[in-house]
């Protein structure tokens, strides 16, 4: 692939082996970032990814709250596709997240909806996320879990076709993993490889499902809404966010169980107590 793009020169280092592997080429200013997909994905899907990709990064709206990387090159090798991108500075945050940070991804987060609402090509080959699994079957469970969960994708199922109705694009991964800050707190969105079609309360949920356990959630919540709001109306409530949270839950659930990656499925013995809790809870407040 290297040899193809006429890069073989550069240094090639991995970053990241999870959902997707990433890798750095080269060093210093010009650097750029290689992702290879581990799922199988057509090549439909990889186009619709960068024409949106390419359409944010020519809405000034979005470009005035957020850095975004420029796609050099995309395509398939083999039944993996790979896409070759703009290095994006900056600093990912986890326990050191301010809420001046989170009203900024809030007010990204805005923009992205507010560009999308423009933008709903017909035949966009993304999919939606109407489906309390993510589209994926119900993994292999317990007993006792199965008949817990199916409880709760019986209920799940009908708030998620309501609010897919009418969808339109999604980051649909928003997790601090994937924005970074340089700085004057300037916000950098990467990795749309999850994007899809929804509704904007699913990207709002996603964000904020990965910082519950953060010391300072209140006042990042609070400061992510404010960010939201400074642009456009808050499109959901507490209890339709705790009901997403909860399908976020189950989504990866669905996903790390058929990972094709080792080290994603070993994780769930750790962390189906955690959803099960989540699970729980939320039928108990049904």
């Amino acid at each position: 692939m290297r040899e193809e793009l006429g890069l073989q020169r550069l240094a090639l280092s991995l970053l990241h082996r999870g959902y997707n592997d990433t890798y750095q080429l080269g060093r210093g200013k010009h650097r750029l970032a290689l992702r290879i997909n581990r799922q199988l994905g057509s090549r439909q899907a990889l186009a619709a990814e960068v024409a949106w990709m390419e359409a944010l990064g020519e809405d000034t709206r979005v470009t005035a709250c957020m850095d975004l990387p420029t796609v050099k090159a995309w395509g398939h090798t083999g039944s993996r596709g790979w896409l070759l991108a703009s290095w994006l500075p900056g600093v990912q945050r986890g326990a050191s997240l301010s809420p001046r940070m989170l009203y900024a991804v809030g007010r990204a987060t805005a923009a992205l909806h507010l560009s999308a609402l423009g933008w709903s090509p017909p035949g966009w080959a993304r999919p939606t996320l109407d489906q309390a699994w993510g589209g994926r079957p119900c993994p292999p469970l317990s007993p006792e879990h199965a008949a817990l969960f199916h409880r709760c994708t019986e209920r799940l199922q009908p708030i998620l076709e309501t609010l897919c109705e009418q969808p339109r694009p999604l980051h649909a991964d928003l997790h601090q993993g994937n924005y970074r800050f340089r700085a004057g707190l300037r916000l950098g969105v990467l990795d749309f490889d999850d994007c899809a079609w929804g509704h904007p309360a699913q990207d709002l949920a996603i964000t904020l499902y990965y910082l519950r356990a953060h010391p300072r959630f209140a006042a990042l919540r609070d400061a992510h809404k404010a960010g939201y709001e400074s642009l456009t109306e808050w499109p959901t409530d507490p209890d339709l966010m705790a009901s997403l949270h909860l399908w976020r839950g189950l989504t990866l659930l669905a996903a790390v169980s058929q990972h094709s990656a080792p080290q994603l499925r070993a994780r769930i013995p750790g962390l189906l107590p955690k959803w099960t809790r989540m699970a729980k809870a939320w039928l108990s407040d049904k």
